[in-house]
C-alpha cells in the first residue's frame, strides 16, 4: 500500500504510530525509560577525548554492547556501536577493529563474567597493529558490583541530557536502538546491555574536563 519513501515519511512524522501500526510493535509510551534521546549532525568544535565503554555478555542470552564516543566538556557523542550476541571469537576481533577505526584513546570494560579476559584479548589484537593509535590506547577493566536496574533508572535523565546519537542511528544500529528505545522502567526487559553501557558512560563523564586533543568539526561517518 505504501512505497518505501512514504513509509519513511510516516516513520519520521510519528515513530510511535509507525512502530505500533506498521511494525506490529505495540509498546505504550507510558513506562518507557527514555522519552527523548538527542541526536547530532556534526561533532562540536570542543576539546575532546575519544572513549569506549564495553559491557561483555554476562549470560548466554545477553548481548555484547560496545560503544565508541567522543567526550567533550558538554556531552558525549556516539560514533560507533557493536551490539551482538555472537561468540567472543567474533567480538574480540570486531571490537579491536572498531576501536582502531575510531581512534579510541581510552577503553573501559566491565570485567564481570569473563570481561577481564575479553579486555586482555582485545588489547592484544589492538597492540599487534603497531600503529601510534594502537600503542597509545589505554585499557581499563573493572568489576561492576552495583545493581544494574537501579543504576539504569537513576541515571536515565543524564543519559537523555548528555548523550548524543548520530541522526541516522536507528538505521545504522537497529537492534541497539530498539534495545534502548524499548527499555521499560518496570516489568520484564529482554535485554539491558545497551542501557547499561549508556549508564556507564554518564557515570564516567566528568563535566567540563577532558584530557585529549582539540576536536575538529567534521561529519560523522559509519566507521565499520
Amino acid at each position: 500500500k505504501h512505497t518505501i519513501e512514504e513509509l519513511h515519511k510516516i516513520e519520521s512524522a510519528n515513530q510511535f504510530v509507525f512502530d505500533t501500526q506498521y511494525m506490529q510493535n505495540p509498546k505504550p509510551l507510558e513506562g518507557l525509560m527514555y522519552s527523548k534521546l538527542r541526536t547530532y549532525e556534526v561533532l562540536p568544535m570542543e576539546q575532546s577525548i575519544r572513549k569506549n565503554y564495553t559491557d561483555t555478555a554476562d549470560k548466554g542470552a545477553d548481548f555484547l554492547c560496545s560503544v565508541c564516543y567522543v567526550e567533550t566538556p558538554s556531552g558525549m557523542y556516539v560514533t560507533d556501536v557493536l551490539y551482538t550476541d555472537k561468540p567472543m571469537e567474533y567480538t574480540e576481533v570486531k571490537t579491536a577493529e572498531m576501536l582502531l577505526i575510531n581512534g579510541t584513546q581510552l577503553v573501559k570494560v566491565e570485567s564481570n563474567n569473563g570481561g577481564e579476559g575479553f579486555a586482555r584479548n582485545v588489547e592484544k589484537n589492538v597492540r599487534l597493529q603497531g600503529t601510534p593509535v594502537a600503542l597509545k590506547m589505554r585499557f581499563t577493566s573493572f568489576f561492576q558490583g552495583l545493581n544494574k536496574n537501579v543504576r539504569i533508572f537513576s541515571h536515565s535523565a543524564e543519559v537523555q541530557n548528555l548523550i548524543f546519537f548520530p541522526s541516522d542511528w536507528e538505521t545504522r544500529w537497529p537492534q541497539f536502538a530498539q534495545a534502548v528505545k524499548g527499555y521499560r522502567k518496570v516489568g520484564r526487559n529482554a535485554h539491558d546491555d545497551a542501557p547499561d553501557v549508556l549508564t556507564g558512560m554518564v557515570e564516567n563523564f566528568t563535566p567540563g574536563v577532558t584530557t585529549g586533543v582539540t576536536g575538529h568539526v567534521h561529519k560523522f561517518r559509519n566507521a565499520r
